[in-house]
């Protein structure tokens, strides 16, 4: 079941979004993806990994509750798998694993966008531990990963993503945007970390 508020369906995202094993949620508006994955997770039973998007974003963060600047244009998501799952993947990403002797979650994350940025765009980024990709030593995007339970205690990863696909907004930091659309950006990072959940 596909869940859509406020906004068109495309036919080449309808076309290519695993509809019977996610849901995904968009608002046009909400103060913050991860705050809305969090409060829905903590209210529900995750029976399938649930997507939120929204086009704009009135309080976004990051780390250390850091403000996530969010103009319209930009991709800004959470995804929200059970842990158990996201552990069995990480067999699948074995490289990753040991090129930074850990499991990392965030740093998991974003060496997969790094790869569904190379390929949509063809652009080669670097990453900043744990969780900044740079492209050109600027920042275009951002993972937070959160730990919560749903409402039957079973242990849920709320991953958020910021990417600057369309503005590169003013930050203390040097930014810059990647062109690309946002929502083929996004659905490229699920097959990709997913390879089939």
């Amino acid at each position: 079941m596909i869940i859509m508020q406020n906004i068109r369906s495309k036919k080449y995202i309808l076309k290519e979004l695993p509809s019977h094993k996610l849901i995904w949620k968009h608002f046009k508006q909400t103060p913050s993806t991860q705050t809305m994955a969090i409060e829905t997770v903590s209210n529900e039973v995750l029976k399938k990994p649930l997507l939120i998007t929204a086009d704009v974003q009135t309080q976004g963060y990051g780390t250390n509750q850091r403000e996530w600047k969010s103009p319209s244009g930009n991709l800004f998501a959470t995804f929200c798998i059970l842990e158990a799952d996201f552990n069995s993947l990480l067999y699948k990403h074995e490289s990753i694993q040991q090129k930074h002797n850990r499991s990392n979650e965030a740093i998991l994350c974003a060496q997969i966008m790094q790869n569904a940025i190379m390929k949509l765009t063809g652009k080669t980024t670097t990453l900043k531990e744990p969780n900044d990709i740079l492209y050109m030593y600027k920042k275009c995007a951002g993972i937070l990963v959160s730990k919560i339970e749903d409402k039957q205690r079973n242990t849920v990863l709320c991953i958020g993503i910021g990417f600057n696909c369309a503005v590169a907004p003013k930050t203390t930091q040097p930014t810059i945007a990647i062109k690309c659309n946002k929502y083929e950006l996004i659905f490229s990072w699920i097959t990709l970390l997913s390879q089939g959940i």
